[in-house]
């Protein structure tokens, strides 16, 4: 029953009766929510009916409502070329070339929001002491284990077409999709499986919303390597991929962000990668990012080494927080990332204030605004390189340097950068090296440092 006329009482079906707009749930098509029931058809039929109407009725929005409880999502999702997708609950794909009227999106741009009834948090994060996974409000589990296809791409519980399937980029459904309320959450399984895969929608708007795999301890990976929570729409999306409040926890990868990205707040914990970027052609903003116990904060592993597009980020502020022994909490090998970062970093085996282990990032400002934060305020001088040998800044922050002594008959500082080319210094005195910027040295014998941070 999909209802789209004003007037109506009783329960959710007359709540949604009295809506100007088309409303679905799963619950009118017999969801129980139990976490137990397989909701899946019902799941189905909500939205294909929700987007079916709004379409039909020339709307081109519709809602689909969810009660408080855990609907469970289960079985083997389809392997079918028409629909241009491979998730349990698949979202259409609405070609942008192909008119309305033969079932394309052409014309008018579709709309549908998923929207937590029941008030549910959706964002809200397990206890590190808490052995249960955290359900409250409105979630959606699901046990799919399914391997990935050559044709039909990764599986996902809710989702749009992917990449793999439609290799001409950019192309991507006329479909815009909102998500608010919602928790979702997927047992441990050996195959890679995204919760909500929205990488060819053309828009999306994620309210409050959780993803959660298997809640794990710091010192361990995450028991799902494969498992990943939001999947924002692809580079050539059509422009606007808001995320206001979103947690991601014990998660292979917590967010694929791409072009557009804008979060508010993002908390990435205890995953074995926070964030993790790929090929895009304009910038991701976060202004609030809470990233704990993950083994790659941020991980470029997957651009590759000869993508053509390099992504942006800007992050206003990032808390980074750790008790494990990570050697790479950034991590971008082949310097693929561009942007700044403005963090503070605490461990629990080193002072508040340190600088964050980093591996590659040479295209990433760095700006610690904690960095002399610790019980005096004081750091220890970096070990002056062998003769020749380039010192990145190891604070991450703009430094002063005062060189003396010894016998040196050159210094270099280059900015950060690829386009950035040495510059030279006097022998001797004090100069600035910026954040992210090398330091080198020529000598015969070695001379004598201090760092000032700025």
């Amino acid at each position: 029953m999909a209802v789209n006329n004003p007037g109506g009482a009783g329960g959710l079906s007359g709540l949604a009766a009295s809506q100007p707009y088309v409303v679905d749930s799963p619950d009118f098509h017999g969801a129980k929510h139990d976490g137990v029931t397989d909701d899946t058809a019902a799941f189905k039929a909500a939205v294909s009916n929700a987007l079916t109407t709004c379409r039909n009725n020339g709307s081109f929005y519709c809602e689909i409502w969810l009660s408080t409880g855990n609907y469970f999502l289960s079985g083997a999702n389809t392997l079918d070329v028409s629909q241009k997708g491979r998730a349990l609950v698949a979202l259409p794909w609405y070609d942008a070339t192909i008119p309305v009227s033969s079932g394309g999106g052409q014309d008018q741009k579709t709309c549908i929001v998923f929207r937590s009834v029941g008030r549910g948090p959706g964002d809200a994060s397990a206890h590190w002491l808490q052995t249960n996974p955290q359900i409250a409000g409105t979630t959606i589990s699901s046990n799919l284990n399914q391997a990935f296809d050559a044709t039909f791409g990764s599986c996902a519980v809710i989702g749009t077409a992917n990449i793999t399937q439609v290799t001409s980029q950019p192309a991507f459904s006329n479909l815009y999709v909102g998500w608010d309320g919602i928790m979702m959450q997927a047992s441990t399984n050996t195959n890679i499986c995204h919760l909500l895969d929205l990488e060819l929608a053309a828009n999306c708007n994620i309210g409050r919303a959780g993803f959660a795999g298997s809640y794990h301890s710091a010192a361990a990976a995450p028991a799902n390597q494969n498992l990943l929570g939001l999947y924002m729409p692809f580079y050539g999306n059509n422009d606007m991929c808001e995320a206001d409040s979103v947690t991601c926890e014990g998660l292979g990868i917590g967010v694929i962000p791409n072009e557009h990205s804008h979060f508010r707040a993002l908390r990435t914990i205890a995953c074995f990668s926070g964030l993790y970027p790929i090929s895009t052609l304009d910038s991701i903003a976060i202004e609030y990012w809470s990233s704990e116990q993950c083994f790659n904060h941020l991980d470029g592993a997957g651009i590759g080494s000869t993508a053509s597009q390099y992504p942006k980020i800007s992050v206003t502020q990032m808390d980074i927080e750790d008790s494990n022994s990570n050697t790479h909490v950034l991590s971008d090998t082949n310097n693929r990332i561009y942007g700044r970062i403005n963090y503070q970093y605490t461990n629990t085996n080193t002072i508040i204030g340190g600088a964050v282990p980093i591996a590659g990032c040479t295209n990433l400002k760095l700006y610690n605004r904690a960095c002399a934060l610790g019980p005096t305020g004081s750091f220890t001088n970096p070990t002056v390189p062998a003769s020749t040998t380039a010192l990145r800044n190891p604070f991450d922050r703009d430094c002063y340097v005062n060189v003396a002594g010894g016998t040196v008959s050159a210094i270099t500082v280059t900015p950060m950068g690829p386009l950035n080319s040495p510059l030279t210094m006097p022998t001797s005195g004090t100069f600035m090296v910026p954040s992210g910027g090398l330091i080198t040295l020529t000598y015969t014998v070695a001379p004598t440092w201090s760092w000032s941070i700025l």
